[in-house]
């Protein structure tokens, strides 16, 4: 079952109440970010496949802050016992967050993935198109890279049909959550002080 993230964007007032000022802030589902911002999914997909090493969170989950909007504290319990992983975190806690630190991740490709990804995409630390947490099959064969390449090289396109293999690429933090750092942090950065501008999120699945 795939697993959502319900953000909101809370502002402090000049009296120093927190309010909202955006519902719903983020609409991907991206497990890298959710790993990052919450340990939630980490290094870990769809039906817990394994996706990678895993991430070093900003922090564990801390619940809803105890002086959260009446906003946001309202589609909380609309969530009741479907939402989990309650959480939240000031821009400055974002910010000051070592986004440069890389973790490994992994997937299994086709043979027409891996020949783009071995050619282009490993030597420039790219994610490899088209890749996936598992593949299963009747006529599905599990191999290594190099006999991956073997098989390429003998344009056994039988056999090409149907066989996979793992592959593992390095990638940076920011990279892996580009999205969130190329639409929302901009956003949050509009808004005022890091230290009072904040999010507020949770999940379901």
């Amino acid at each position: 079952m795939g697993c959502d993230i319900h953000l909101y964007v809370e502002k402090k007032s000049v009296d120093g109440q927190w309010i909202c000022v955006a519902k719903d802030a983020y609409g991907g589902r991206n497990y890298n970010l959710f790993s990052i911002l919450a340990d939630v999914r980490n290094g870990r997909g769809f039906a817990g496949c394994k996706t990678g090493e895993g991430f070093n969170p900003i922090s564990k989950p801390k619940g809803l802050p105890a002086d959260v909007s009446a906003v946001v504290q309202e589609e909380s319990d609309g969530w009741s016992g479907d939402g989990h992983s309650h959480s939240y975190l000031t821009l400055s806690e974002i910010l000051g967050f070592d986004w440069t630190q890389t973790t490994q991740l992994q997937g299994w490709v086709s043979a027409e993935a891996f020949k783009s990804w071995d050619r282009w995409g490993r030597e420039h630390g790219e994610a490899p198109k088209g890749y996936c947490g598992g593949v299963d099959g009747g006529r599905v064969v599990h191999i290594t890279e190099d006999t991956m390449r073997e098989l390429i090289r003998a344009d056994d396109t039988e056999s090409l049909a149907h066989h996979y293999c793992l592959v593992k690429w390095e990638m940076p933090y920011a990279r892996c959550a580009s999205e969130f750092w190329s639409e929302t942090i901009p956003k949050l950065l509009r808004l005022g002080i890091p230290a009072n501008v904040r999010i507020v999120f949770w999940f379901d699945n």
